[in-house]
């Protein structure tokens, strides 16, 4: 899975002009299934008012879920940067992850951000493990 950047992005990128907006639009159309978990978290962080986690299970819901989509996409996201900081940018909420497949948003408050260490400690990155799952 890798992002697909469209010929308008990539030529704004080599005139040195800002690019965020157009990357932000090609990993909506090519990661959709990652953008829709950013987004169902966003909104159920925000109701929370600290934080909001969800595991493969509890996105099921989601139209279109497929879970090996969903890893390959939240990892194509997470491992680029620039959109991980535009997400966080956007959503003025901290997003962390556990592997491919559990995924956090918490508030920019001191209870948010305790979560928020609390979920990417080694502690809790042991704890996540599936123990059936070994290729995602």
């Amino acid at each position: 899975m890798t992002l697909i950047v469209s010929p308008e992005t990539e030529e704004r990128a080599q005139m040195g002009q800002a690019v965020a907006q157009n990357l932000w639009e090609d990993s909506r159309k090519t990661l959709p299934l990652a953008h829709l978990v950013l987004e169902y978290l966003a909104e159920q962080a925000l109701r929370d008012g600290v934080s909001a986690c969800a595991r493969p299970t509890d996105l099921e819901h989601l139209p279109g879920y497929n879970f090996e989509q969903y890893c390959l996409e939240i990892k194509a996201l997470r491992f680029s940067d620039a959109l991980w900081r535009e997400a966080q940018q956007r959503y003025q909420l901290i997003f962390g992850t556990q592997l491919c497949h559990w995924v956090g948003a918490f508030t920019r408050t001191p209870a948010g951000e305790k979560a928020y260490e609390a979920f990417t400690s080694s502690r809790y990155q042991t704890l996540c493990q599936i123990q059936a799952m070994t290729d995602c």
